[in-house]
């Protein structure tokens, strides 16, 4: 089960590294936006070395962000599996390694799956807890739904429509 920690701790890093590259990026991007704004949104044309540094900095922050999220996806498909793995070998769980996996990568649907794939590891590894007698913190079942509820929204969302996504923070 410490293996399985520090590999938990080791993809939480990584998605909070994604979390703040993210928002770096949001940030360099709203200043390149700034000081390259005026001039791009100008009906006179705009000069060649204005337009390539625009664009080789919107590329670099891309690429940035792009690799951390392969890199923290990576990980998490990492733990998922390990983790599956490792709670196998003290009881029989609903999805085997490969099926969580395969599940967690299918297009659209993948992150709902993550909520049964991580809910049957929650039961399994606190009814594994609770018969051994040991003490733990339990999951409450509010959190798991709410999480359940949010991977629903943002499917939802990202389905909507640009027309409807713009006036739905107005």
């Amino acid at each position: 089960m410490l293996d399985n920690s520090k590999r938990g701790s080791r993809t939480l890093f990584w998605m909070k590294f994604v979390l703040a590259s993210m928002i770096v990026e949001v940030a360099l991007l709203s200043l390149i936006y700034v000081m390259y704004g005026q001039a791009l949104q100008a009906t006179d044309p705009i000069s060649a070395e204005t337009g390539l540094s625009f664009l080789v900095l919107v590329i670099l922050c891309s690429l940035c962000v792009g690799l951390s999220l392969v890199v923290e996806w990576l990980y998490w498909l990492f733990w998922l599996y390990r983790a599956e793995k490792n709670l196998r070998t003290m009881a029989s769980t609903r999805f085997s390694p490969i099926l969580a996996i395969i599940c967690s990568c299918l297009p659209w649907i993948g992150q709902l799956f993550h909520y049964f794939v991580l809910k049957d590891m929650v039961n399994v590894q606190q009814g594994i807890l609770q018969s051994r007698g040991l003490r733990f913190v339990e999951v409450p079942a509010k959190m798991m739904d709410g999480w359940l509820a949010m991977m629903i929204a943002a499917a939802v969302i990202s389905f909507w429509g640009e027309s409807h996504a713009s006036t739905l923070f107005i």
